[in-house]
């Protein structure tokens, strides 16, 4: 009787330790939508009622890896909010999957991230995503 509930126990350790969380955020799907698409449908820009933003926002973008290019507003070496479009504001907070993701980036540079993306912007808050990671760098 206690030989089966260990081989239960350790079939379970196993199939958890077989699924990584690297392979498990792999699985998420990926969304080409960019800023201004987000912004008009589900965000400030958009003209429906906050149940069909909402719904729009849980069934296309929300857990979707996103990328999108911005200007480094503020950052530290965990996360990093972006001015997308231009306005001066923040438009997206991301959390960098590696805790010093942000150690080297600099106020006002440009770069583009990669982002599981978790909550919708409006008109004062940004959208937010975790598990950043910045794919390209340009200098200002």
């Amino acid at each position: 009787m206690i030989e089966k509930s260990t081989a239960v126990v350790f079939s379970i350790f196993f199939i958890l330790w077989g699924c990584s969380s690297e392979e498990a955020a792999v699985s998420y799907p990926v969304s080409s939508a960019i800023y201004n698409e987000l912004n008009q449908q589900v965000g400030c820009d958009s003209k429906f009622v906050e149940d069909k933003k909402s719904d729009l926002f849980n069934s296309n973008y929300y857990n979707h890896w996103m990328t999108w290019k911005g200007q480094v507003i503020a950052a530290s070496s965990e996360e990093a909010s972006l001015n997308l479009d231009g306005k001066g504001i923040q438009d997206l907070h991301v959390i960098f999957a590696d805790k010093k993701g942000g150690y080297d980036l600099i106020q006002d540079e440009v770069i583009t991230v990669k982002f599981l993306m978790k909550s919708a912007g409006g008109c004062i808050l940004p959208f937010e995503g975790n598990q950043a990671e910045i794919v390209r760098e340009s200098k200002p």
